[in-house]
């Protein structure tokens, strides 16, 4: 007859109960971070476009220092950064803004201006008043959710301090 070690005979493994807890509980901290990722990325793409919007504002800014006026159409129509036109050479002379690649990444990027008699910007969707100077308006979309029919869009107007985003996603 053969004995055991006491050390031995207390010795045992992980029960199918046991493992399955464990699988359990890793999944749903997977789910979980997989979750967080996501709306990172998101945020993520979101503040980039939230940048341009900022970065477009800041040289209507330095355009209004230099010229008296907002860079604009003046009526309050749109002026879209188009890479295929000749929008791109009108936005780096007057603006001194250019980003390359954007239509790769389906980002659009307009800005409208007016003074005191004008409607809203074309690009200020279903608004209509008159502002008490002259104004600008900048509108950058991006289709984050290809599953969603509308775009995320960040709209910043100069009576703004912050972006506004509509259409975040899912």
């Amino acid at each position: 007859m053969r004995l055991i070690h006491p050390a031995l005979k207390n010795r045992r493994g992980l029960t199918l109960v046991e493992l399955m807890i464990v699988v359990a509980v890793i999944g749903i901290l997977a789910s979980i971070a997989g979750v967080s990722y996501i709306k990172y990325v998101k945020s993520a793409k979101i503040g980039k476009l939230k940048q341009y919007a900022m970065e477009v504002a800041n040289a209507q800014e330095q355009y209004k220092s230099q010229n008296s006026s907002y860079m604009g159409n003046g009526d309050g129509t749109a002026i879209t950064y188009d890479e295929t036109a000749s929008s791109p050479d009108k936005w780096k002379d007057l603006l001194g803004f250019t980003k390359e690649g954007l239509a790769a990444q389906n980002i659009t990027v307009q800005t409208a201006n007016g003074g005191s008699t004008d409607g809203c910007a074309a690009i200020c969707e279903e608004a209509n008043r008159s502002f008490g100077g002259m104004w600008y308006a900048v509108r950058v979309t991006q289709d984050l959710d290809p599953d969603d029919s509308a775009n995320t869009t960040v709209v910043l107007h100069s009576e703004l301090e912050q972006p506004i985003i509509l259409n975040e996603g899912k």
